[in-house]
């Protein structure tokens, strides 16, 4: 289990301390399979940095190790980053895409039956 956790890899299972009961801890790429599985599209990925002025306060010593923390984040951010933010869209399911077909042909028709009424007066 820690050689795994060591190389990245979040796998959950039956027992031990990654069973399903448990609260989901996400790697970059096991979150990006979760959101593409539940049907989302992917726009953005970014590590967080961490926030270090909440732990040391506000000295010239928490915004150097800032400053390196979101540079280091920048370069590796699977290492470096404090947590992961994603900006992902929902792809379309079926039921939404017949609806709007739906509103669209309607939309149509009552336009062709206003310039018909229009053009018979």
């Amino acid at each position: 289990m820690r050689i795994s956790l060591f190389l990245g890899r979040f796998e959950y299972g039956e027992r031990g301390i990654l069973d399903i009961t448990h609260k989901r801890l996400f790697t970059f790429s096991t979150l990006r399979r979760s959101m593409r599985a539940a049907g989302f599209d992917i726009r953005r990925v970014e590590g967080v940095i961490v926030p270090i002025p909440f732990v040391l306060g506000q000295s010239a010593l928490s915004k150097m190790l800032l400053v390196v923390n979101r540079w280091l984040t920048k370069i590796w951010p699977s290492l470096f980053g404090f947590q992961i933010l994603m900006v992902a869209s929902p792809r379309p399911t079926l039921a939404a895409i017949l609806e709007a077909a739906s509103r669209a042909a309607n939309q149509k028709s009552t336009e062709l039956q206003q310039r018909a009424q229009r053009q018979s007066a």
